[in-house]
Order: structure tokens, then sequence, then C-alpha cells
């Protein structure tokens, strides 16, 4: 996952489902494949369930990073709902492709909208 400076997008929890899109169209992938692996190989591999909580746990504290940049300041239950919808969309791809990451990154924004008081 591309790390955010704060001057590199106007949109950055967006982009994480940009980035996220643009990934499974190059590798014709949908699912997270952490959490594939983690199911195949969690009762066989404890370094396989390592390796998913590391990266989950970095993951959630990009959000978090991403959130207190779109919006001024932290906010923890908004950067859980922000990981909730992009991980169900991850997941939800096998069946809708790219659709459900497109619609995923618009409820984000709506989300980012109202805790900035600019309801669309």
């Amino acid at each position: 996952m591309k790390l955010l400076n704060e001057a590199d997008v106007s949109d950055p929890v967006g982009e994480l489902f940009e980035i996220q899109r643009q990934w499974m169209i190059e590798h014709k992938s949908s699912g997270c494949m952490f959490l594939l692996a983690r199911g195949e190989y969690a009762t066989i591999s404890a370094d396989i369930n390592a390796v998913v909580n590391d990266h989950k746990n970095q993951f959630e504290t990009e959000i978090e990073r991403r959130v207190e940049i779109a919006i001024g300041r932290p906010d923890a239950n908004l950067a859980m709902q922000i990981w909730l919808l992009f991980e169900g969309a991850t997941a939800l791809a096998s069946l809708r492709g790219t659709l459900a990451l497109e619609t995923a990154k618009d409820a984000a924004t709506n989300l980012i909208r109202g805790r900035l008081g600019n309801t669309p």
C-alpha cells in the first residue's frame, strides 16, 4: 500500500478505494489475498496468521492517518466505518467487480462530507 503524505492528494480516503480498484483491474483479482490465505491456512500456519494480522493492523493505521488528513482530526469511529466499507467492497468484488469498490468509495466520501458538515 502506498503511504500518503498530506500534500499528495485532495481525497486521501477515496484514493484507497481507487488504488484497490486499479490493482484489481491490473491483476484480474478479486477479494483480499491476505484473508483468503488466512481462511485456507489459519489452522496450520501461525506464520500466515501473524502476517495477515500485521498487514491488517498496518492498514488500519493507514486508514486512521488518511481520515485525520481528510477531516483535520483523528476519528477512530469514522476510520472503522471506512475500513468496513473497504474490506466489504474488496470481498464483494468477487461477485460485483470494481463496482463494489466504486460504490464503497462513494459511501466513504459521504461519511467524510458528513463529518465536515458538507452533506451532498
